[in-house]
């Protein structure tokens, strides 16, 4: 009976862990339309920085009804490779969703209609670091 249990657990670990590495292939084979941002693993707390220790250009909504999944789903939809991170804020009486992208993208073009346009930053380049601010802040990195 343990030796029928042992291998159960070890067949359903596999499964799972089939399954799991599937769903992984489908979010990111998104077919060169866009980015997959990954909040599962977050680079960290605060905001995102670039390997210089720059901060990036940004597109921001602040609405109280946005989730964390939810700010990753709208920078999901964005078609652009530099797209480089989500920077989700949970205070207790605010929430905010920004979307970054390296300096010299052309945010009237890329930002969600709903979102606000921040400029005046120089990051560039995969998210490499958060600068730890605050616990509220998730910053996560899309490639």
């Amino acid at each position: 009976m343990g030796k029928s249990l042992g291998k159960i657990l070890v067949f359903a670990l596999v499964g799972l862990s089939t399954a799991l590495f599937d769903r992984h292939l489908q979010i990111c084979n998104r077919g060169g339309r866009g980015v997959s941002c990954d909040c599962v693993a977050p680079v960290g707390k605060g905001n995102c920085l670039d390997a210089s220790q720059k901060a990036y250009n940004r597109c921001v909504k602040a609405d109280n009804t946005l989730t964390l999944q939810k700010c990753k789903e709208r920078a999901e939809s964005i078609s652009n490779q530099k797209l480089r991170g989500i920077v989700f804020a949970d205070f207790k009486d605010n929430r905010a969703c920004s979307i970054l992208f390296d300096v010299g993208v052309d945010l009237e073009n890329n930002c969600p209609t709903d979102f606000n346009k921040v400029t005046g930053f120089l990051g560039s380049g995969r998210v490499n670091s958060a600068d730890n601010s605050s616990a509220e802040i998730t910053c996560c990195r899309c490639e």
